[in-house]
C-alpha cells in the first residue's frame, strides 16, 4: 500500500510493564494498507522475550456502503416487489434489512431480517422479508458493519406501502355470448386500482378464420383507476372470439384472467329477401295480409 516499509513503532513503560492484559494504540497507519505487528520486551531479569508477529493486517478506517437499494422511498410494493435489493461495498462482518411500519392496521412493528454468510459478501445482494400487512405504511432500512468493525451509514427508504390485492375489472362489456358489430365491439370495464400495465385481447377461437388482436393499456391511457373503454380494431365478421383482460398494478400484484366466451362479431346488415307488394303496385284487401 502507500505506507508500504513505515515503520509505526511505540515503546511502552510504567503500568504497561505490569503483568496482565494491556492495551495500547499505534496512531499513523494508513487506510487500505497491510502491516505486520511485532511485539517484544525484556523482562526485570535481563531475559528477552521471543518476538511475536501477525501479519497481513488489514487497516480499514472506511465504512461500507448499501447502494442501489430498493425498492425506493414512496413504492407501492406487494409479494412480489417487497424483495430488498443492495450492494455492499465490501465484505461485513454483521449487516440486517429491516421493515418497520409507520402507519396502518401494523404500525409500530418490525421486521427484520440479519444477513446470513452470503449476504455479508461484497457486491449485490437480494433478501425477501415476510409478514408485512396489507394496506400499511413501512420504512426501509438497510445496515451493516465491516470486518473491521465500521459502521456504514444506514439506507432508508419512507413510504413504502404494502399492497398484496390484485386488481379488479368490475363488470366486463361485452359478455359471454354476445353478438357485436363495429360501436359493440369496444370494451368497457373499471379498473379498482391504478395500473402499471394492462392488456385488452380478443383470441379467435371459432367460426371464421382470423388470429387475436389486443391493445396495450398503457399505450392507449387506460391505465387510471375507474371506468375505461377501448376499441379493438381488426375483428373479422363471422368470427367467435374470447375477450380477455389482464393488468398489473403499482404493487405488482397480477390479476388472472377475465374470460369473456362465444362472443361473435358480426358486421353484415341483415337482409328482407323479396319484399311483396312491390313499389307501385295497385293492391286489395287480401294482398296485403
Amino acid at each position: 500500500g502507500t505506507d508500504s516499509g513505515t515503520a509505526h513503532e511505540v515503546s511502552f513503560g510504567g503500568t504497561l510493564l505490569n503483568a496482565g492484559t494491556q492495551t495500547i494504540d499505534i496512531t499513523g497507519l494508513q487506510d487500505a494498507n497491510y502491516y505486520k505487528l511485532e511485539l517484544n520486551g525484556t523482562d526485570t531479569a535481563g531475559n528477552v522475550g521471543t518476538m511475536l508477529q501477525n501479519t497481513n493486517i488489514l487497516y480499514d478506517i472506511t465504512l461500507p456502503t448499501f447502494g442501489s437499494v430498493t425498492p425506493l422511498t414512496g413504492n407501492r410494493i406487494g409479494p412480489n416487489t417487497r424483495m430488498v435489493a443492495w450492494t455492499n461495498s465490501e465484505e461485513l462482518a454483521s449487516g440486517q434489512v429491516e421493515y418497520e411500519s409507520t402507519a396502518g392496521s401494523d404500525s409500530g412493528t418490525k421486521y427484520t431480517v440479519g444477513f446470513d454468510s452470503a449476504r455479508k459478501a461484497s457486491g449485490a445482494q437480494t433478501q425477501d422479508v415476510s409478514g408485512l400487512v396489507n394496506n400499511s405504511t413501512y420504512k426501509l432500512t438497510v445496515s451493516g458493519t465491516d470486518l473491521a468493525a465500521n459502521a456504514g451509514t444506514p439506507v432508508v427508504k419512507t413510504g413504502l406501502v404494502y399492497d398484496n390485492v390484485a386488481p379488479g375489472y368490475g363488470t366486463i362489456t361485452p359478455k359471454t355470448d354476445a353478438k357485436v358489430n363495429l360501436a359493440g365491439r369496444v370494451v368497457a370495464w373499471s379498473n379498482s386500482e391504478t395500473l402499471q400495465s394492462g392488456t385488452v385481447a380478443y383470441t379467435r377461437m371459432g367460426g371464421s378464420a382470423d388470429s387475436s388482436h389486443s391493445v396495450n393499456l398503457a399505450t392507449a391511457g387506460k391505465l387510471g383507476q375507474g371506468g375505461q373503454s377501448t376499441d379493438v380494431t381488426g375483428l373479422v365478421h363471422n368470427a367467435i372470439y374470447t375477450l380477455t383482460l389482464t393488468g398489473m398494478d403499482l404493487a405488482g400484484n397480477t390479476s388472472g384472467i377475465t374470460p369473456q366466451t362465444n362472443i361473435t362479431y358480426d358486421t353484415v346488415v341483415p337482409d328482407y329477401g323479396s319484399v311483396y307488394p312491390y313499389t307501385g303496385v295497385h293492391v286489395n284487401a287480401s294482398a296485403v295480409a
